[in-house]
């Protein structure tokens, strides 16, 4: 087996596309990223294929926008700070 065809798991995916273990399994549940889950929470990709992944842009359509946030609250009254 080739250098560019053997296995990783996930923690050393994250680190090759740059991103926590977490979104690495959230891409490959997505299909977004091509892996084999061998276990209840084991996946495992081609080595290829994660360069592949890394080397595209990871914002943009299809891809998973983080979580929501919530609109911060702004003071009730005059915007511009000024006191009458």
């Amino acid at each position: 087996m080739s250098a560019e065809n053997s296995l990783v798991l996930v923690a050393e995916a994250a680190k090759i596309v740059g991103v926590s273990p977490r979104s690495i399994r959230r891409y490959a549940k997505a299909g977004k990223l091509p892996g084999m889950l061998v276990s209840a929470e084991t996946w495992v990709f081609q080595r290829a294929d994660v360069a592949a992944f890394a080397a595209m842009p990871r914002r943009g359509p299809g891809y998973p926008k983080g979580r929501p946030r919530k609109p911060k609250n702004k003071p009730a009254g005059n915007s511009e700070g000024v006191s009458c």
